[in-house]
């Protein structure tokens, strides 16, 4: 099998900003999307379920990761 060429100067320069920008705004995304179902939720005078929980836990257990994520494509 033929080797890949090899990447030219500045072609993966700034990759590792371009996914630090898709990583921040995938966050604020999936925040939105969560406090968007809380409100609905607040709105109609439904109780939070089991699956709302589960979704706020997701999100904050999953915020830490993203943020050392965030740190290590940053350098």
């Amino acid at each position: 099998m033929a080797s890949s060429p090899e990447p030219q100067d500045g072609l993966y320069a700034n990759r590792g900003y371009r996914v630090l920008v898709a990583n921040v705004v995938l966050a604020l995304l999936a925040t939105f999307a969560v406090v968007l179902r809380i409100v609905a939720r607040r709105l109609k005078k439904v109780a939070l379920g089991a699956d709302d929980i589960a979704i706020i836990i997701a999100l904050v257990r999953n915020e830490p990761t993203r943020s050392r994520n965030q740190r290590a494509d940053a350098q």
